[in-house]
């Protein structure tokens, strides 16, 4: 129970699972982003860990036209968009993947 403004106790409503994740139809993973051209609008840690422990990354993007996010953990991606400063977002780029094997990593090029 919280108080509300007026000090009365109330119950506080519950976000739905559906009210905090992006609808399965937005997402798009990686692997279907493989040379496409894609603009980034933005990206945030989701506070998830991947096994290794390396943080999650969210990535709002538009392709083909649509607004869809992915999710990566890939330290060169993390990188990338690290390094490009906030305030000059959007950008474009093109998904690769590079390497082969267990050594298989995704970059922006």
């Amino acid at each position: 129970m919280e108080l509300n403004e007026f000090g009365k106790k109330e119950e506080k409503k519950l976000k739905t699972f559906s009210d905090m994740m992006v609808k399965y139809s937005d997402h798009v993973s990686m692997d279907n982003l493989v040379g496409k051209e894609i603009m980034v609008i933005s990206y945030e840690d989701t506070g998830m860990k991947a096994k290794n422990g390396d943080a999650y990354y969210a990535i709002d993007i538009k392709v083909d036209g649509e607004t869809k996010q992915t999710k990566t953990a890939s330290r060169v991606i993390v990188e990338q968009l690290q390094m490009i400063p906030r305030e000059e977002y959007p950008w474009m780029a093109t998904i690769a993947e590079r390497g082969s094997g267990l050594k298989t990593y995704y970059t922006f090029v």
